[in-house]
C-alpha cells in the first residue's frame, strides 16, 4: 500500500494489491490529517474487488485530487469482508507538495 504525491496532477495517488480475494467483497479509502485521527471516507460507494471469492489477487488504485498544497495526509484502506467485517490497513502518509533538503555543512 503506497501513497505518493503526483506533482503533474497536484493529487495523491494510492496503490495497493491483494494476494487473495477469497473472503473480500470490497474496499473503502479513508483519509485524515493525523495518524491517530479517524478521518473521513473518500469514496462514496464501496470499491468492488476484481476477483471475488477467488484465490487470485489484484492491483487497485485511487486518486485523491482534493488535497491542499503543503499538507501531510494519512490514508487507510478499509477491507470489507463477506461477513460484513471491516479491517483497516495503514496509515500510509503523503505530503502534498515538495520538501527541500538542505544539508548542514560545517
Amino acid at each position: 500500500f503506497t501513497a505518493t504525491y503526483n506533482p503533474a496532477t497536484a493529487s495523491i495517488d494510492l496503490a495497493w494489491e491483494t494476494a487473495s480475494e477469497v473472503d473480500i467483497i470490497g474496499f473503502n479509502v479513508w483519509r485524515g490529517t493525523s495518524e491517530f485521527a479517524v478521518g473521513e471516507q473518500l469514496n462514496e460507494e464501496q470499491m468492488a474487488v476484481s476477483n471475488p471469492g477467488q484465490m487470485d489477487g489484484a492491483t487497485y488504485t485511487y486518486t485523491d485530487a482534493d488535497v491542499a498544497f503543503g499538507t501531510t495526509y494519512y490514508y487507510w484502506i478499509e477491507i470489507i469482508g463477506l461477513d460484513g467485517s471491516r479491517e483497516r490497513v495503514g496509515p500510509q502518509d503523503a505530503f502534498a507538495g515538495f520538501r527541500l533538503f538542505m544539508p548542514f555543512i560545517h
